[in-house]
């Protein structure tokens, strides 16, 4: 019996509904998710909400830069309100016989917090003419289909942290959740190579990664109070996620690699997320390479050689799973001769921006901050 492509690709990610749905041979578990979570390149750079450590009373062991959200893996929805209480205004204090006035001097307590929503994501992979197939190629299996899909899930999760760093919501949200529009960092989080630019576009090809820009994101650590990660074996520092092109141009940046070479680097540390660093920077800020940074859009000049850079402190990203990856084995199989698999999770990402609850829709981010900057493939032609 022949398919049609448009037949074949649709049966890829289509499950049949029904009563034969309880035959259905499904991957669950532990195991399945540990393979996903350990392919992911960020997996060291996530741990649990410091309010659900073992004692909310006392300091918390760790504060990742990604923070696990795990309510829905055993219950019932689809998203998640992490709630903040904000703090009380220092200035705003009585002395001596001046009595506090409730409409003046007393504070309210006021929250904001932040949602984060789950969808379900999946792809899938085969081959036509199982048997045959088979029998010709010797590698073609259900487990050569089970190692690939998940390499790819965790490959998509690993792109959709860093999408989800920079546009609010991962892609998956964003394509699926009416109310989970892309947002841009605020505009006191977003900054670019030059303090004179204002803009993607107003970003040359001087405004490389350098030890002098990563003092002024030092200075905004300092200046708005951005809480470090914290290890469970007390190291502390702050992560910055850079495209591997800038790698290059620290390598030629004098400041950089004297810094480096003067025992202002990673060595010691013993922290996944510290030790396994490129270098590190003033102020603690220790600098990670990654494929999944993004560019500006397309609209904006030169945007394939502009980047944005990632400042994070803890508790950056929201990442709430529901069900952990799946996969099944595509019933529709014309009598075994298509062997075809999918792999599924719930899973969604949102930056940590904090929105009051008193109907205000201004954000607030205490965690991470944008930084444009030019970087070139230094192996590419002239």
């Amino acid at each position: 019996m022949a398919s049609s492509a448009a037949e074949y690709a649709s049966s890829l990610f289509t499950l049949p509904t029904g009563s034969d749905n309880d035959l259905t041979n499904v991957i669950r578990g532990e195991q399945l998710n540990r393979a996903v979570q350990n392919k992911d390149p960020f997996v060291n750079f996530m741990g649990p909400d410091m309010a659900e450590q073992s004692d909310p009373e006392s300091p918390p062991d760790a504060w990742y830069p990604f923070v696990k959200k795990t309510e829905l893996e055993k219950g019932s929805g689809d998203q998640i309100i992490v709630p903040y209480v904000e703090n009380l205004d220092y200035t705003l204090f009585k002395h001596g016989a001046n009595a506090l006035a409730a409409t003046t001097s007393v504070q309210k307590i006021a929250f904001s917090g932040h949602r984060v929503f789950l969808v379900n994501s999946r792809t899938g992979a085969g081959y036509k003419n199982q048997a045959m197939s088979e029998q010709r190629n010797r590698h073609l299996s259900k487990a050569t289909a089970e190692m690939l899909l998940t390499d790819v899930m965790a490959q998509r999760q690993a792109y959709e942290k860093m999408y989800a760093l920079v546009n609010g919501y991962s892609s998956n949200v964003v394509a699926e959740v009416t109310s989970a529009a892309v947002i841009s960092h605020p505009s006191a989080n977003t900054f670019y190579g030059s303090p004179s630019a204002t803009s993607d576009n107003a970003v040359t090809n001087t405004d490389t990664l350098t030890w002098k820009l990563m003092q002024r994101m030092e200075n905004w650590i300092i200046k708005n109070n951005i809480k470090p990660c914290k290890m469970e074996n007390g190291e502390t520092g702050y992560v910055l996620f850079v495209p591997p092109y800038s790698i290059y141009d620290l390598g030629r940046d004098a400041d950089w690699i004297s810094a480096q070479n003067n025992a202002f680097n990673s060595k010691g540390y013993e922290s996944p997320i510290f030790k396994t660093a490129e270098g590190r920077g003033p102020g603690n800020i220790f600098v990670h390479a990654t494929n999944y940074t993004q560019n500006p859009a397309s609209t904006v000049g030169d945007y394939t050689k502009k980047w944005y850079c990632i400042l994070m402190g803890s508790h950056a990203l929201s990442c709430a799973y529901g069900k952990s990856p799946q996969i099944f084995p595509n019933l529709n199989n014309d009598f075994f001769n298509l062997a075809e698999w999918s792999i599924d999770a719930i899973f969604g990402f949102a930056r940590t921006e904090r929105v009051s609850d008193d109907g205000n829709t201004t954000y607030t981010n205490q965690s991470s901050s944008r930084w444009t900057v030019w970087a070139e493939d230094p192996n590419a032609a002239p």
